[in-house]
């Protein structure tokens, strides 16, 4: 009898390994998608936490430093700008960043307060407070990342409140 040395692989065979390995290429490839969809979803999530909690300590800071409030001036009042100290010290919005002005610095510069992927928006400062007492600052402003209409968009409301020592 003759022996035939039969090495290879039949058309069957390699469908099958073909397919399988199909298959775990797919799963694998989902499970890279989703993972890089959640990476920026959570870095979306810590720049809009990471700016609002910022820029409300950097304000809360300033004003509990400041001799007066400027802007705005009466009980009351509201303005999407805040003065301090005779205009000295400005924070204010422009092209959705959150900005400070220091006339104390060398040329008066403006420094950009919030991160350039994060979205500022609906900034209020409103004075409140007893008449004759301190005043006090409240604060509030709309902190987003990531683009709109999609699962990545992240937005939080920040409130808060500051007063004079």
């Amino acid at each position: 009898m003759m022996q035939l040395n039969k090495k290879g692989v039949t058309l069957v065979e390699l469908l099958i390994y073909l397919g399988l390995a199909s298959i775990m290429l797919v799963i694998l490839s989902e499970l890279f998608v989703s993972i890089l969809n959640e990476s920026v979803e959570t870095q979306n999530y810590s720049a809009v936490q990471t700016d609002g909690r910022y820029i409300l300590a950097r304000l809360r800071y300033s004003i509990n430093n400041a001799d007066s409030i400027t802007t705005p001036l009466n009980l009351g009042e509201t303005s999407n700008t805040l003065e301090l100290d005779g205009g000295k010290y400005r924070f204010y919005l422009a092209d959705n960043k959150f900005y400070l002005y220091s006339r104390d610095d060398v040329g008066s510069p403006s420094y950009l307060m919030s991160n350039l992927d994060t979205k500022i928006t609906d900034l209020v400062f409103s004075q409140q407070g007893n008449v004759g007492g301190k005043p006090v600052v409240s604060i509030a402003f709309t902190a987003s990342s990531g683009e709109v209409g999609t699962t990545q968009h992240e937005t939080q409301t920040f409130v808060g409140a500051g007063g004079l020592r």
